[in-house]
């Protein structure tokens, strides 16, 4: 059995047609972290496939698509703008703020995405 596990996405897309349709495959299948940036969770047969369905709107000469595994969102650490603040995650606080439990809040969005997946 492959391991679920996530992964940090991030893409470089030359043609603002391509970048828009790319853009917004990313937002249904992940959580973003910046405008190409996202974290994705899935295992390796589903990461393999989802990079090769991604790279099917893009032209390879041109364009960028990366897949880093990464142990857990939790662990990566931001500054400035955070656009999930307030959605599923707070990432690590400044001023010396309580922090979030990420996990957590990573763990109740993604049964929300599973639930409505269902449907």
């Amino acid at each position: 059995m492959l391991r679920d596990a996530w992964y940090l996405v991030t893409y470089d897309i030359a043609n603002p047609r391509r970048l828009k349709k790319v853009h917004k495959i990313l937002k249904n299948y992940g959580v973003a972290a910046q405008k190409s940036v996202f974290f994705v969770r899935g295992d390796e047969g589903e990461m393999e496939n989802f990079m090769d369905y991604v790279a099917t709107k893009m032209i390879l000469t041109e364009d960028d698509l990366r897949a880093y595994p990464i142990e857990d969102p939790e662990f990566v650490w931001t500054n400035g703008t955070n656009p999930l603040a307030g959605s599923i995650a707070d990432t690590r606080q400044v001023h010396n703020k309580k922090p979030v439990n990420l996990k957590k809040k990573i763990k109740e969005y993604w049964s929300h995405i599973e639930s409505i997946w269902k449907k």
